[in-house]
């Protein structure tokens, strides 16, 4: 999508490079977002589709982000928010599957929340660098 910045994430041996969609990622937040305020519960159907979303895509963050928690150019406090942000979306990621609605719409939020946090940790670093 234009206007969003592109990453890309490390494939697996033998594998072509694939563009990390920040675009796509970013209407699935808005997406999520639209749901969990539509009423105080959001559909079923919407819930079970846009955790299975949010959780493909954090974990394609957690992965693209990995190397900014060890990076040397951030204050102790800086690489410390960094690993907190980090290990708050692998925990979401690893998060068993719930049961309810009540349950699985905390569960969609804690992705989103992830997801979120991960993007701006991503575009800020990239914004730093020069990079997009």
């Amino acid at each position: 999508m234009p206007g969003h910045p592109r990453f890309t994430v490390e494939p697996k041996k033998g594998t072509p490079v694939v563009p990390l969609d920040t675009g796509l990622m970013s209407s699935t937040v808005a997406r999520a977002h639209r749901a969990l305020r539509s009423h105080p519960l959001p559909r079923p159907d919407d819930t079970e589709l846009l955790t299975s979303l949010l959780h493909s895509q954090l974990a394609l963050l957690v992965h693209e982000t990995q190397p900014l928690l060890t990076a040397t150019d951030h204050a102790a406090r800086e690489r410390e928010r960094r690993q907190a942000i980090h290990d708050t979306a692998r925990r979401a990621l690893e998060a068993a599957p719930t049961q309810g609605l009540a349950a699985s719409t905390d569960r969609l939020r804690a992705l989103l929340t992830s997801v979120e946090h991960l993007l701006a940790l991503l575009v800020q670093s990239q914004q730093g660098t020069g990079r997009t």
